[in-house]
Formats: C-alpha cells, sequence, structure tokens
C-alpha cells in the first residue's frame, strides 16, 4: 500500500519525492526518485530528519504530515543549501 506525493521545489530547482510506506513517510532530495520508498530519509517533527518520526494512517494525513514537514524545513534551511549527504 505504498504511496507517493511529490512537491515541486522553486528554492532548491527539483522535485521533493515523499513516500508513504503504510505507517512511516519518508523523503528523497535528490529530484530523481533515486531513494524510492524506504531508501529515502525518514521525516521527524519540526521540519527535521532526526528525532521523533513522523507518522500517518490515512493517504490524506500523508499529505498532510509531507505539507507541514516541508514547511517546518524550509523555515530552518538556509537559502539554497541542502545537505550533501541527503542525496
Amino acid at each position: 500500500m505504498s504511496k507517493y506525493y511529490t512537491i515541486k521545489s522553486r528554492r532548491f530547482k527539483r522535485d521533493i519525492d515523499f513516500f508513504w510506506s503504510g505507517k512511516y513517510v519518508y523523503v528523497d532530495f535528490s529530484g530523481k526518485s533515486a531513494n524510492p520508498g524506504v531508501l529515502g530519509k525518514q521525516i521527524c517533527y519540526g521540519g527535521d530528519l532526526l528525532g521523533s518520526t513522523i507518522v500517518a494512517d490515512s493517504f490524506e494525513d500523508f499529505v498532510n504530515e509531507c505539507k507541514k514537514w516541508w514547511k517546518s524545513y524550509l523555515k530552518h534551511t538556509q537559502d539554497e543549501y541542502m545537505p550533501y549527504d541527503i542525496f
């Protein structure tokens, strides 16, 4: 029951792909879907990649959590900065 959601980032000039395993939410920053599914980074509350992991019980919750996480991530990220280990 895997599902995907994509945000087109103007700041980073690439697609940011999210994957939902039916419970946990993962992100792939490469813009190429190079890390599909659980090979991506697991997202955590506060727009982080470390900490308390985000879970979603439905596809609607998954999309809402992706949007909230992305907004929070952008608040805490410098312009044009993306950690190299995420690619």
